[in-house]
Parts: C-alpha cells; structure tokens; sequence
C-alpha cells in the first residue's frame, strides 16, 4: 500500500491548526487508497487522528531514517530550515510536500509547495528547485470532511456569537474576553458560545464563568463546521480558522497572536469581510470587542457573509491530495 508521511508538532507552542490541515490532507489521501502515518515529538490530542497512524520520534534523525520507507513526506513544521529540508529531498525514492505561510525560509526544496494565500503568488522569496510545483490560493487551503458536507441556514436565522481562540489559546484571550463581553449590549443581545480546544489550560476557569453568565461553553468540539454554520458573528484566533470560518460565511474578528498568522488576517481584512487586531505583543480585549461591535451593528453585514463564502470552497484537500498522488504517477 503507498503511504505518506507527516512531519508535525501540534503542542502549545505551534497550534492545533497544523494538526487540522494535516489531518484534512490525509483523510483526503486516504480517500485515494494512501495510508497516513504522523511524526511527532509532542501531541497534545490523538484522538482525531484515526484512522491514520502516530509514530512518536525522539528527535530528527530518527523522522530521516524512518522517512526513507515513504512515498511521499509531508512537512508542517515552521523550524525546518532549507538545509534540512534539503536532505529530505534528496530522499531518491520519495517526494517532499511542504506547507508554508510566510515565504520566508529562502530556498524551499520541495516538489509541491502549498499555501493558501493569494498573494502568495507574489512572494519574491521563493527561491524554489527545478521541479518544484506550487499550489498557491485558497482553493488549496485544507479543511475536513465536514465543512465539505455542512448545509449553511439563511444568515437572517444565525443567532449566536462564536468566542474561540483555537486548540491551545497560547495567547490566553479566552477568559478576560469573555469577561469583558457583558459589557458589549450589541454582541450579548444574541447567545454566546464560548469554545476551548483539547490544550486550553483555562478551562476549568473560563467553564465556571460561562456558567455564572449563561453563556454557552463547548469543549473540544469535534465538528466545528456544524458550529460555525449557525454563527452570525465569531471572535477568533486567526490561523486555518479563517478559512474554516469564511467557508461557513461568518463575519468575523481575528486575534492575531503568531507572526505566521499576519499575511492571511491581513490579506482577508482587505477582502472586506472580516476585521483583524494584532495581538501578538498585548491583550487588546477590548478592541477586539469593539470591533465586533461594529461588524455587528453593520448594515452591510450580510453581505460580508456573502464575501466570505465566496472565497473558500473547502475542496481544496481533494485537489492537493490528487496533485500529491500525480506525483508518484509521474
């Protein structure tokens, strides 16, 4: 059977949204008769990784000796420099993918690039091999089965606030956030929901708040799509929520609190349907609310749900999985 490998950590420090597109990507090669193993050396959630395999390594040059034995090798992981990838892809009977967001490790050996960005068509710090391929744009951005399949309601029906700063909140936004909301009439006029994810390590606190406010609290939800779908408005950590949220056609407020999140909060926030506030050296919770305020209290509202919906077709993973397998085909 061909198999695929994923290099990847998914602990605190870099975000559960590497482990969500990686899983999207090897359900899809899957899908295709493809068997998927993920390399880690620290996971803070296993339990959406099945049917696929973990394989916990101690450090790099144990991932390079079993990667040989692969088809293909998939690599999602910010400190992996040129040099190292290099060796990767000198491998002569595998290919190496490479997810990137910010262009910016010089020369990328891969034989396919993925990056959701449109712009990122313009980053003149590609330096690329000969027979690199790059799927470029958000028809290659990578989201699970499920926003594949979820049914969106008339936007006039939506009537909750979604509050999620993804798997591990590393910039712990979610407690004094939802502290600060009460005092927000146009936000609480409609049912909030307060999301954590497998690594929040405030949960026990921000359950307890929910409970004294009647808000909504939902833990490690396994289908975020259905969730989505029901929101009129959502606060959120940027990262791959922002396709997640714009394939669900949700107006929304992005916290930025990673340097990788910057180019896509940005390049969205022109596209008009969303708004972003940098979060990565302070805690404005209170311009994040007062910028969901004024998303809110907007006439143009649902037309920016319109804007958003037209921009992410979450089929993206079938595509790159498609373009992966043409490889070996090759």
């Amino acid at each position: 059977m061909k198999q695929a490998i994923f290099r990847l950590d998914a602990g605190k420090k870099n975000g559960m949204g590497h482990l969500m597109r990686c899983r999207a990507l090897a359900d899809a090669l899957h899908a295709q008769g493809v068997a998927c193993t993920f390399a880690c050396k620290i996971i803070d959630s296993e339990i959406c990784l099945s049917p696929h395999r973990l394989h916990s390594i101690e450090n790099e040059d144990e991932f390079l000796a079993i990667s040989k034995s692969y088809q293909w090798i998939i690599v999602d992981h910010y400190e992996y420099s040129s040099e190292e990838l290099y060796v990767l892809y000198k491998h002569p009977d595998s290919h190496l993918i490479v997810l990137d967001d910010m262009g910016n490790r010089g020369h990328l050996y891969a034989d396919i690039i993925i990056n959701p960005l449109a712009k990122a068509r313009a980053f003149t710090s590609y330096q690329l091999s000969s027979r690199a391929q790059l799927l470029l744009g958000p028809e290659y951005c990578l989201l699970g089965e499920s926003f594949q399949t979820v049914k969106l309601p008339a936007f006039e029906t939506r009537n909750r606030i979604v509050i999620t700063f993804g798997g591990s909140d590393v910039a712990g936004l979610t407690l004094p956030v939802i502290k600060a909301v009460a005092d927000y009439d146009a936000i609480t006029s409609y049912r909030i929901v307060v999301v954590t994810g497998a690594a929040c390590a405030d949960g026990p606190a921000i359950e307890k708040h929910c409970e004294q406010q009647h808000y909504q609290y939902r833990h490690n939800v396994q289908n975020m799509a259905e969730l989505f779908s029901t929101a009129r408005l959502a606060i959120s950590a940027a990262g791959s929520t922002i396709f997640e949220l714009a394939c669900c056609a949700v107006p929304s407020v992005f916290a930025v609190v990673a340097d990788n999140q910057w180019l896509a909060a940005r390049e969205h926030s022109l596209l008009g349907w969303c708004r972003s506030v940098d979060c990565r050296k302070v805690q404005p919770v209170n311009e994040l609310l007062q910028q969901a305020e004024l998303l809110l209290t907007d006439n143009n509202l649902e037309q920016y749900s319109q804007t958003a919906r037209k921009i992410v077709d979450a089929k993206g993973a079938g595509r790159v999985a498609s373009r992966i397998i043409d490889l070996h085909n090759a």
